[in-house]
């Protein structure tokens, strides 16, 4: 397989051109294998905008879904589940073989048991003379490949070698891919989520102008300690109890296990107790309010609503948050890490404010710093979305998609 041509392997870096509304493009038939939620995050809610969305782009799809519960966890249970996903995952692509699709699309694990699940999956492709392209949704790559032993670095290599196309999120994570060659094929394609029906032009929230209506925070992801949940409850307890500011503060997510917490995890119901049982140790009552999933009208009320949107993250698996972006999309001021690929979605700071991870103050202080200067507030939540509206919209993501497949269909082995 040779690498691609023209405008995506002429430089080590491509970001695809902005979206061109009514565009005529070639006929591509594609298999798309990635996880649809449920569970409900940024990598599977990508994945089923591809499936829902590519065919009005002229790409017809054939989906094979890897999705696998939220909760578990390294037991040999777990591994007995892994290995009839696996088998039915043989099964699938078996069935596929005989499908006309010419491109193999798949989201990137950044572990050592998905990768050999992703091997494999490339083989077929080859030995099905079919083109592969790799979506890495993560940051943690180059962590992953580091982590290895220099056997298992030279498979890797080998592996991403016979993928056609890259996608990654960020320029910052191209410096994480193995090798030069690899690196010519990688492809910058941002995240992306519908346009929020806003009115027209760009939108910028205010702050309450008077002593009746609390500054409203926003915690929007998956319950993950490593997603800084438990920083932003600290935050609104200094907030409320030491800097006097009249705050409400919403929780929208659910607890899921993630490996590094092994050994730590209780359990969902377990650790949706505790969190409880903090609010009330706190005095949050009537404060904070926990809302689990939200989803549709409910999500769309709470961004409205929110003044702030706080993700203090440091999730080894982050790439650039869904969650960020929404906050954008409806002029939240956004305070996250600056951290993967958060960096570009803050537009350096410029559309959202930086916080510490594991540092609750920093949060309260941004918090405080642009209460007290409502003006600068203002300014920011107007630069949010219009970074959003020039960057992030769904159709701009998925017609550079759709570009990738109509580029390299046929490049098979």
């Amino acid at each position: 397989m040779t690498a691609l041509g023209g405008a995506v392997g002429d430089r080590i870096a491509h970001e695809v051109p902005a979206a061109r509304s009514a565009v005529s493009r070639p006929s591509v038939e594609a298999i798309l294998v990635g996880a649809t939620p449920p569970p409900v995050n940024g990598q599977s809610v990508a994945f089923q905008n591809l499936v829902d969305h590519l065919p009005e782009r002229g790409v017809a799809v054939e989906v094979v879904d890897i999705s696998a519960p939220i909760d578990e966890a390294s037991t040999v249970r777990l591994w007995a589940k892994r290995l009839t996903r696996a088998m039915r995952l043989v099964s699938r692509l078996l069935t596929l073989s005989r499908s006309n699709a010419g491109v193999v699309y798949l989201t990137a694990a950044q572990s050592w048991p998905g990768f050999i699940r992703d091997s494999l999956i490339v083989a077929w492709a080859r030995a099905t003379r079919r083109t592969v392209v790799w979506h890495l949704h993560g940051g943690n790559y180059g962590a992953f490949y580091r982590s290895l032993g220099a056997r298992r670095q030279r498979i890797v290599t080998a592996v991403l070698r016979r993928v056609a196309a890259l996608i990654v999120l960020d320029e910052r994570f191209i410096r994480e891919l193995p090798d030069d060659v690899i690196r010519s094929r990688a492809v910058v394609v941002p995240n992306g989520i519908p346009r929020p029906d806003l009115g027209s032009g760009p939108q910028a929230k205010r702050l309450p102008d008077n002593g009746d209506t609390p500054v409203r925070i926003l915690y929007m992801s998956n319950l993950v300690r490593s997603k800084g949940y438990l920083d932003v409850l600290d935050a609104v307890e200094i907030l409320t109890k030491e800097r006097g500011i009249d705050v409400r503060a919403d929780f929208c997510g659910v607890f899921a296990w993630v490996p590094e917490e092994e050994g730590q995890w209780l359990g969902r119901d377990v650790a949706a107790a505790q969190f409880v049982e903090a609010i009330e140790r706190k005095g949050l009552d009537g404060v904070v309010e926990w809302r689990r999933l939200t989803t549709g009208a409910d999500k769309a009320r709470e961004l409205r609503d929110a003044h702030f949107l706080v993700l203090p993250t440091a999730y080894p698996n982050e790439g650039q948050p869904l969650a960020v972006i929404e906050g954008l999309a409806y002029g939240c001021v956004v305070l996250a890490t600056d951290y993967r690929g958060i960096p570009a979605l803050l537009d350096g700071g410029v559309a959202g404010r930086f916080v510490e991870h594991g540092d609750p103050r920093s949060i309260a202080d941004r918090v405080e710093e642009l209460c007290n200067d409502p003006a600068a507030y203002a300014d920011a939540s107007r630069r949010a979305h219009e970074h959003f509206l020039a960057h992030y919209q769904l159709d701009r993501h998925l017609d550079a998609v759709a570009e990738i497949f109509v580029k390299v269909a046929g490049r098979g082995a």
